[in-house]
């Protein structure tokens, strides 16, 4: 889902993931944009606030983004999302995670195992942007025991794609990190 597959070519479909598809909008978080560590501890929280509320929130507005977004974020950001937000300048009580959620456009931000150090990805969570498209139904089909004393063996088989849409414009509104020096 996150990567996809250029080997899989169904019906002259590419299998695409949320960051290989051409209709997910890229957010540079390098040299060349943002240029922010948002796993980072000397990262402050003023930082990182002002990273989802201007850089990130222009990319929103240029993609015609009303809805509320869900963000995925590796472990490493998590982990710094949970640091106090009272370490910046002022006093501001609560973790930098709970402030972050009182951003308009933040539905919800999750922490995923699938990615690692400074990156992330997001989402409105809408058929209208991005389904996921089931081939096959997951199932499981026992395999033949030849003997009575022989393990039973299953097969478990299914077929699943992600579908990112996108308008006339190639605006979408899903959204993956990305780094490039």
């Amino acid at each position: 889902v996150l990567d996809g597959d250029p080997d899989i070519v169904v019906g002259g479909y590419t299998a695409y993931g949320i960051r290989t598809s051409p209709l997910s909008q890229p957010v540079e978080l390098g040299a060349s944009g943002a240029n922010i560590d948002l796993s980072d501890p000397s990262t402050t929280s003023d930082e990182i606030d002002e990273f989802f509320s201007i850089f990130f929130g222009a990319i929103l507005d240029a993609n015609l983004m009303t809805q509320k977004i869900n963000v995925y974020v590796s472990p490493e950001i998590g982990r710094r999302l949970d640091l106090t937000y009272s370490g910046s300048a002022g006093y501001k009580g609560g973790s930098l995670l709970s402030y972050l959620l009182t951003n308009r456009r933040i539905n919800k931000i999750a922490v995923t195992y699938e990615l690692t150090g400074n990156s992330f990805f997001a989402f409105v969570p809408s058929q209208e942007y991005i389904r996921p498209l089931v081939g096959m139904a997951v199932n499981t089909t026992a395999k033949t025991r030849l003997n009575p004393t022989d393990n039973y063996q299953f097969l478990v088989m299914g077929a699943m794609g992600i579908e990112i849409r996108g308008d006339y414009n190639n605006k979408s509104g899903v959204f993956y990190s990305r780094v490039t020096p």
